[in-house]
Parts: C-alpha cells; sequence; structure tokens
C-alpha cells in the first residue's frame, strides 16, 4: 500500500472518492469540507441544513455530487461529532471508517483530507498520525494482501503537508518497533518512503 501526500487543489483531483470530516458544531463547514462545500456552491451545508448529515461522530453519508467543478465521483462524508470533543480514539476510529466505507462502495483510489488541522488542540502530525494509523488497521483487519489495498491520497495545503509527513514518519518508526521482523507490515510505503 502506498499513502501519498498532495497539495492538488480539489477541483484538480482524479481519484475516485474523497472522504471529508465533519464536525457537528462547525457552521458553515470549515477545512477541505468548508472548501469541497464552497466549490459544491453550498451543497454540504444545504444537506446539514436540511437535516441529512448531522456530523455526529461515526455518521457517513455518500453524496455523489453531479458537478464539473468537482471530479471525485463519490463524496464520503463522515460525522466527527463536536471539534472540542476531538481525540486520539476518534481520529483513529475515522480513518478506518473512511477505508471500510470507501472500499464498500468500490474505491480504489481515495483523496482524503485529515479534520480538524488547524482548528483544535492537537498537532497536524499527530492528528495526521492517528488518522493514518486507524486506516491501517483497518485493511490489517480485513486479511487481504496490501496489493488488494486501495491507494490513499492525502490532500492538505501546502503549508500543513510538512508537519502530516512528520506525523508519518512517527508512525512508521511505531509500525517497525511494534511489527520488528514482520516485512509485511514494515513493506507499507507511506508517501515513498522505504
Amino acid at each position: 500500500m502506498r499513502i501519498n501526500l498532495s497539495a492538488t487543489p480539489v477541483e484538480e483531483l482524479w481519484q475516485e472518492g474523497l472522504a471529508l470530516g465533519l464536525f457537528s458544531d462547525e457552521r458553515p463547514p470549515r477545512g477541505m469540507a468548508g472548501v469541497v462545500d464552497w466549490r459544491l456552491s453550498g451543497f454540504v451545508s444545504r444537506s446539514v441544513a436540511a437535516g441529512k448529515i448531522t456530523g455526529s461522530p461515526g455518521e457517513t453519508v455518500l453524496l455523489s455530487p453531479e458537478r464539473p467543478s468537482l471530479p471525485p465521483r463519490k463524496l464520503l462524508v463522515v460525522g466527527m461529532g463536536d471539534l472540542k470533543s476531538l481525540s486520539p480514539e476518534r481520529m483513529i476510529d475515522t480513518g478506518g471508517i473512511v477505508v471500510r466505507a470507501m472500499r464498500a462502495v468500490g474505491c480504489r483510489e481515495i483523496a482524503a483530507s485529515i479534520p480538524g488541522i488547524g482548528r483544535c488542540g492537537y498537532s497536524t502530525s499527530d492528528l495526521a498520525e492517528w488518522f493514518i494509523s486507524g486506516m491501517l488497521s483497518a485493511l490489517w483487519a480485513t486479511g487481504e494482501p496490501m496489493e488488494r489495498w486501495p491507494s490513499v491520497h492525502i490532500i492538505e495545503t501546502p503549508a500543513d503537508l510538512s508537519e502530516v509527513e512528520d506525523g508519518l514518519r512517527v508512525l512508521k518508526t511505531r509500525l517497525r518497533e511494534k511489527q520488528e521482523g514482520n516485512r509485511e507490515t514494515v513493506g507499507v510505503s507511506l508517501y515513498g518512503m522505504e
């Protein structure tokens, strides 16, 4: 499996699926969810106002916007609960929810943004480590060989990518320590680091 980092603008994404976290107490949506909402002329905000999306923890809503301004055909909105209650466990759970839901709808190429960056008491590197750790745990739990896992593309602003990379380095070190000698686990390619 390969986890790629990118500052690609949302309107230039080529992946089939895009996953976003939505906090229940952020109205209008912020972060990448806010950018997507803006690109879709308030589609996410209108869905929230209509009660179709609440942002409650673990909620998953799959949208299929028919807009040329947003190339991914499948938009997964994952509820994060309220921002002040964000925890490492919730970030790990969200990472798992993202890959399980995207795999369930057949996405082999997933773009995702790390929820909460710059808006909570945790560092970007910690948020990235926890979120991606949850993705990997969910994929390992399938028992499938890594060659069958989807590719994950973490989409963030250029200013945040360095800290996301720091979180991935910490995660890779922890994986090596935890799974020393298990080549399959250590062989996960995080943004090209070997």
